[in-house]
């Protein structure tokens, strides 16, 4: 009887076996797939901080960046993509008929540090993982790409209308006319400036600049924003 139960009890033992070992494969693979998203993330932003543009997943799949052997597949869902470059959405890895706790453990934060999940339960095509940047640098250049902006890689004085890199620090604005405001990177319209000459005092560039600010002339001189005016300062 014993011997029989014994025989019996093999499969079972085997079958368990088997799942777990399942489970725990999984469990590796979700930790991978997060790593991937994770490093998409990182790569995202040093690309916007060195090349100035909103790249695509191809352009990330470079030797500087994520690597041309980079693995975008994905067997719990739809292959590593973006679902909205301009919104730093990348799609929701894990389709609906995955098992619960693998969706669990990918909508945690506990390997995430530069992504977090945001599900949707009702609407599953609404699900979403944000690339999270970290540099004030990376956010503000990015505010202003995805708004339409284009970021020159050097600064001339042919340029108008446009944003250029003056140096890893500072970014330059060309009026109309060609006549320059600059911006630090981290802080951009939220610290002071300089600007070409004293006609740029007037460049409605200025009006989203908060009261305080200090507007530095390329020849020395130095101005503050006030609510209504802009004042010199000894």
């Amino acid at each position: 009887m014993k011997s029989l139960i014994f025989i019996l009890f093999i499969p079972f033992y085997l079958f368990c076996a088997d799942s777990m070992a399942l489970k725990q494969q999984n469990v590796l693979y979700v930790q991978k797939l997060i790593e991937s998203e994770e490093l998409i993330s990182k790569n995202f932003e040093k690309y916007i901080l060195e090349k100035l543009e909103i790249p695509t997943i191809a352009q990330l799949k470079a030797n500087n960046y994520l690597g041309t052997n980079f693995i975008l597949t994905n067997k719990f869902g739809s292959d590593l993509s973006f679902k909205s470059v301009k919104e730093l959405k990348l799609n929701y890895a894990i389709s609906n008929d995955v098992d619960e706790y693998i969706k669990l453990l990918y909508n945690r934060d506990l390997y995430r540090n530069l992504t977090e999940v945001y599900e949707d339960a009702s609407v599953s095509s609404n699900s979403y993982t944000l690339i999270k940047l970290q540099s004030p640098e990376a956010i503000n250049i990015f505010k202003l790409l995805s708004s339409g902006e284009s970021i020159a890689s050097t600064c001339t004085s042919s340029l108008n209308e446009q944003y250029c890199n003056l140096n890893e620090n500072s970014i330059r604005w060309y009026n109309a006319t060609s006549k320059w405001i600059e911006y630090n990177k981290k802080d951009f319209e939220n610290g002071n400036i300089t600007i070409e000459d004293n006609t740029l005092l007037s460049d409605n560039k200025l009006d989203s600049l908060p009261v305080g600010t200090y507007i530095f002339i390329n020849n020395g001189s130095k101005f503050v924003k006030f609510l209504n005016n802009i004042l010199k300062v000894d």
